[in-house]
């Protein structure tokens, strides 16, 4: 579920996939390399399909914006593609430059995607144009220098994709959310949707945040029936005093 990072620390080998590798902390100290591993790898965990609380730490991304309808037209997939391009440019510097870093891509990178319209929340309407954000999650080694030269490695590649520009780093914190996951197409989507607020609803829980959701497939794969999604959305608890 995600590129696999390759981590020495004191000449032991530790491995985990970019899904699970969301903060480490290095510190030098009498020569000796320490790591500080911060794994949540149940924040990316397809298996669970009820709806459970999570607590998302920030992270950052890869970040391209558009609109469109939620059924993910070609105008979509076209973003999704490029993004895909230039994070695996990033990943291959980074190889380069970081000599304790190797990359293995032997696995697929989620891509994540946020949903929404100003005057509305989500609700998988297909006629609608909604607003979306496309990412993919990011180590903080991957800053602007990274960026701009896998996007001039991508265009000097497909010197038509016209998205590639347009592609810049973002700082996502959710926070308390509601998550959960579904196998099939937007119809399962909305279903999954409803439990979400059926959940919500019981708990005493308002959304505060956009509709996000994650993607387990590769660009060209996005529209297949068998599509696994997670599905998340921040949340707060409705204090007493905004009821009465």
């Amino acid at each position: 579920m995600g590129l696999c990072f390759l981590l020495y620390v004191r000449r032991i080998n530790l491995e985990f996939s970019i899904t699970e590798f969301h903060r480490v902390k290095v510190k030098m100290h009498n020569n000796n390399m320490e790591a500080l591993i911060d794994l949540s790898k149940h924040l990316y965990d397809t298996s669970i399909e009820e709806v459970r609380l999570v607590e998302v730490p920030d992270f950052n991304y890869l970040t391209l914006y558009g609109e469109g309808p939620a059924q993910l037209d070609m105008h979509f997939l076209q973003a999704a593609l490029t993004l895909f391009k230039v994070d695996e440019y990033a990943k291959k510097i980074l190889s380069a430059r970081t000599p304790m870093i190797n990359i293995c891509t032997n696995e697929i990178t989620p891509i994540e995607v946020l949903w929404w319209k100003d005057d509305r929340p989500f609700d998988f309407n297909l006629d609608t144009r909604w607003k979306w954000a496309i990412m993919i999650n990011e180590p903080a080694i991957v800053n602007k220098d990274v960026l701009n030269i896998s996007k001039e490695m991508v265009l000097a590649e497909n010197p038509d994709w016209s998205f590639t520009q347009s592609i810049a780093l973002s700082h996502l914190s959710e926070g308390l959310s509601l998550q959960t996951s579904f196998k099939g197409d937007r119809a399962e989507g909305k279903k999954s949707l409803e439990k979400v607020h059926d959940f919500a609803k019981s708990k005493n829980l308002e959304f505060v945040g956009k509709y996000h959701e994650i993607y387990f497939e590769k660009p060209e794969g996005l529209r297949s029936t068998q599509l696994v999604t997670i599905l998340r959305f921040p949340v707060s608890e409705i204090k007493i005093s905004q009821i009465i």
